[in-house]
C-alpha cells in the first residue's frame, strides 16, 4: 500500500502564488 505526503508545499509562477503552505495525504485505495 503506498502513500503520499505533501507538507508544506509552496509553488509560484512568476509573481502569482498558486499554491501556499498546502499539506494533504494521498491513500491508495
Amino acid at each position: 500500500m503506498s502513500m503520499i505526503e505533501v507538507s508544506h508545499l509552496s509553488k509560484s509562477f512568476g509573481d502569482k502564488i498558486a499554491l501556499n503552505n498546502i499539506s494533504f495525504t494521498v491513500k491508495e485505495g
